[in-house]
């Protein structure tokens, strides 16, 4: 609703979450689709969090500029992807094993 993102972090001896920053989506830029957790997610409840361990809980956000989008995916080994390309429905995403193989 503000068109910002919030940042937090949380103070390690008070386990208190503290407010460390602000920064406001570009003008002309809209947020799309969000996830969190492998589902959909509203702006006021999505979250993307890293740990001191380098792992993070799975996220992923779509920005987008009229028919432009970029997708931004995190997954729980804390790596973050970028694609030029809206976010993939959920469930779709598929590997592709291949042919079986006959052994003699």
């Amino acid at each position: 609703t503000t068109s910002e993102f919030r940042m937090f972090w949380t103070d390690p001896e008070t386990a208190q979450e503290q407010e460390g920053g602000r920064v406001a989506l570009p003008s002309g830029i809209d947020l799309g689709r969000l996830v969190y957790a492998n589902a959909d997610s509203s702006p006021q409840d999505w979250r993307l969090t890293f740990y001191q361990d380098g792992s993070a809980d799975r996220s992923a956000m779509e920005l987008r500029e009229q028919d432009a989008y970029i997708s931004v995916s995190v997954d729980d080994t804390g790596t973050a992807k970028m694609t030029r390309a809206a976010l993939p429905e959920p469930g779709t995403e598929r590997w592709n094993a291949g042919e079986n193989e006959v052994r003699q």
